[in-house]
């Protein structure tokens, strides 16, 4: 009975003990992925190398470090970092879609023909992560971007990409509509898309989607007061919606209508940390360089340029804008 209790107590202990290396961990994790949501990168990849140095299957370690990598256009190393968490969780479809995007983003810069291996493997991974998870909505937006994008060598097709639409439909109408606006779009049916995106604003009024795509549509077609509305729409609904900034400074730019307002807004973008798929702080550059052209503040439209030009110095329109003003 003694050697019995003594057994009782050391399970008891190692239990105890494994509890709080779990939950160690768990706050690791957590403070890594704020780090990481903060845009804090160098600080949250030390967070997530340490976590997969105690633990080398920690694959949320992996998949994050993945995407920081992604972010900072190290796409090689980001492509293996999720790889391998593909592999040690073959089942996560949220890898897989991770992956994808990974290989999508290598795919397009290469371009033909290097880019048809990372194609291949990117719709595969889409493919995949749809199959494990077909709820997972992500998934089979970024297949049907897929299919609307690529070209038939590497398995585009608009017939899977209304396909896949309908499935979204069934499951999601808001996000459906928006999609079937979408391929309206491909095929400029600009007012059929217009009508589809407004009936989707009704659908679900406190979401943005909707009227980022009308603002975009309009300021595709020039109707820069219709655009500036829809952006700055997005802004009443929520006010964190900074990428709606851009637009409305892109539209001040390009229009010549309300510079103020665009100035204030793409100053307060520029203030921003964005994600690698929004515009860039170069664009917000340049684009701050025109309205104070419009304005005739030359040498702060020339300031911009050069701002926009040392964050990326292959910026062809900073750059044709730069030599004109010199």
């Amino acid at each position: 009975m003694k050697n019995a209790g003594l057994i009782l107590l050391a399970l008891a202990l190692a239990s105890v003990g494994g509890s709080t290396i779990a939950a160690t961990d768990a706050a690791a994790l957590k403070g890594a992925i704020a780090s990481f949501e903060r845009h804090d990168f160098p600080a949250a990849e030390r967070q997530f190398h340490r976590l997969l140095a105690a633990d080398p299957a920690n694959t949320e370690a992996r998949l994050y470090l993945g995407r920081i990598a992604l972010e900072e256009h190290r796409l090689t190393e980001g492509i293996d970092h999720l790889d391998h968490a593909t592999r040690l969780n073959p089942t996560n479809a949220v890898y897989f879609l991770w992956l994808a995007r990974g290989y999508g983003l290598q795919a397009r810069n290469a371009g033909i023909p290097t880019g048809i291996g990372p194609a291949l493997k990117s719709r595969a991974a889409f493919e995949k992560s749809v199959a494990l998870d077909p709820g997972l909505i992500e998934a089979r937006e970024d297949l049907i971007q897929f299919h609307r994008e690529a070209p038939g060598i590497v398995g585009g097709s608009r017939r899977a990409a209304r396909a896949h639409a309908i499935e979204i439909m069934k499951r999601e109408p808001y996000i459906g509509a928006l999609i079937q606006g979408d391929l309206l779009m491909d095929e400029r049916k600009n007012r059929e898309a217009e009508s589809v995106y407004r009936g989707a604003a009704e659908l679900k009024p406190g979401q943005v989607d909707a009227y980022y795509r009308i603002g975009l549509l309009h300021l595709k077609l020039k109707e820069y007061e219709k655009a500036f509305s829809a952006f700055e729409r997005v802004l009443q609904i929520d006010i964190n919606e900074v990428e709606a900034c851009f637009y409305i400074g892109e539209a001040g730019a390009v229009s010549g209508q309300r510079l103020p307002r665009a100035a204030e807004a793409l100053k307060a973008y520029l203030k921003t940390r964005p994600w690698s798929i929004l515009p860039s702080l170069a664009d917000a550059h340049f684009r701050l360089g025109q309205v104070y052209e419009r304005q005739e503040k030359h040498e702060l439209a020339r300031a911009e340029f050069q701002a926009a030009l040392k964050l990326e110095p292959g910026h062809k329109e900073a750059k044709a804008a730069f030599r004109k003003l010199r």
